[in-house]
């Protein structure tokens, strides 16, 4: 697990970058809700990913928003969420019940502090809670068996949406599983490249918007020493930040077909950390 996020944290922080004059030209400035011109470029795609560093606020927020702008235009959609499928019935019963205290008690958001990797985010129940709210299912799609766990995260999906007649699906995943293409590091395909590659495809990569989560300063909770914590990264000097003085922007980036096609942008990125944590 823990060479798994040094490989997410190295890609977010160090990928290829656009030019600053398409840059310039295209991107879109969000501020509060998403602009009307963001929904026009994924209308499109069936399958959108946001390939994002575990344990942040932003990169849920922005899934409940991109699934309830999805969901406004009367299009049939799911919020796929990195969390194993066993956890998919106590999901099921939540929404059920809208109990958040019996949810704030299950698997995995009771897990010791030393277990937590981010994906049971204060951030991720909250969108799990606003996502009931709006009757907007929520799919585990995290394999029980991680033998070609990216495969396997893709046949979940693949069965999910055709089981469901759905129109899109929005998946939160690790960046390292949103790669539209193999990295040198990477054993095998990633979950995203698989969706549209495997036999069992009901996919093509034109049906794929895999969005690049970066930011300029990031605070993260995650797994990187034996305990996790909240860490701080850096700041990362890029085009994405040099050039736009913006403090959220969105961007389309369909030339880059082997990592990712877009890119959602913060100046500052948050942790979220475990829901039950206590300092």
């Amino acid at each position: 697990m823990k060479k798994l996020l040094l490989l997410a944290t190295t890609i977010i922080l160090l990928s290829a970058q656009t030019t600053q004059e398409f840059i310039e030209k295209n991107a879109i400035r969000v501020q509060n809700e998403l602009p009307a011109k963001i929904y026009k470029i994924i209308k499109p795609y069936r399958v959108i990913i946001l390939g994002e560093l575990h344990g942040t606020n932003e990169g849920p927020e922005l899934i409940y928003k991109l699934s309830q702008l999805i969901h406004s235009k009367k299009e049939k959609v799911a919020v796929g969420l990195e969390m194993s499928e066993t956890f998919q019935k106590t999901i099921d019963t939540f929404f059920q019940t809208n109990n958040f205290e019996q949810l704030k008690q299950s698997i995995p958001f009771n897990y010791p502090t030393k277990f937590q990797d981010g994906r049971s985010s204060t951030a991720i129940a909250l969108l799990i809670k606003k996502a009931a709210l709006k009757e907007i299912p929520i799919i585990c799609y995290d394999p029980e068996d991680w033998n070609n766990r990216d495969i396997g995260m893709a046949k979940n999906i693949t069965k999910v949406f055709q089981a469901k007649k759905l129109d899109k699906i929005i998946l939160l995943a690790g960046n390292a599983h949103a790669l539209l293409e193999k990295s040198t590091q990477q054993k095998s395909k990633p979950m995203a490249n698989a969706l549209f590659s495997s036999k069992f495809s009901i996919f093509s990569q034109k049906d794929i918007l895999s969005i690049h989560m970066r930011s300029y300063n990031t605070k993260a909770w995650v797994m990187l020493t034996e305990i996790p914590k909240i860490h701080h990264f850096s700041p990362i000097g890029t085009v994405y930040s040099k050039y736009i003085p913006w403090d959220m922007y969105f961007l389309h980036e369909p030339h880059n077909s082997k990592k990712y096609n877009a890119t959602f942008f913060w100046r500052n990125i948050t942790a979220s950390p475990p829901l039950n944590w206590k300092k």
